[in-house]
């Protein structure tokens, strides 16, 4: 490399991250309804931000004693987003979760939204029980 050449980056480097959703539907209904919908969406989403996205569906979080305390549990379907960036992505965690969050936003059981499901990130700290899963196309 000689004196007159420069190194341009299109943008500031971002460290590596790792964010998980889940997508809870209120029964098979609503999952028949909005799952391929929703699902579609982070997809997009991910693949314009150049991230990597794996997708569990019908995640097993509740066990027999979850059932037991709370019986309505039974009819929630629940997917796990897995979602890490890559060499290509651009965008930090926090603005990637904001956006997510804002997509979403009027979704919910509890809030004011118009549809059966929510979209959830799941908590930091939870992350080494749900790793990225290994078999995966990366876009790095």
């Amino acid at each position: 490399m000689n004196k007159r050449t420069k190194i341009v980056r299109d943008s500031p480097k971002h460290k590596k991250w790792r964010v998980n959703y889940t997508v809870s539907y209120a029964n098979k209904t609503c999952a028949l309804c909005y799952r391929e919908r929703v699902l579609e969406t982070l997809s997009n989403i991910a693949f314009f931000r150049g991230i990597d996205v794996e997708t569990s569906l019908d995640f097993p979080f509740f066990d027999e004693q979850d059932y037991e305390e709370q019986p309505n549990l039974k009819a929630l379907i629940t997917d796990l987003v897995y979602f890490r960036s890559s060499r290509q992505t651009k965008i930090s965690a926090r603005d990637f979760r904001k956006l997510i969050d804002h997509v979403f936003e009027e979704h919910g059981f509890l809030g004011l939204g118009r549809h059966n499901f929510e979209v959830l990130s799941q908590m930091q700290k939870a992350l080494p029980q749900y790793p990225f899963p290994v078999n995966n196309v990366s876009f790095s």
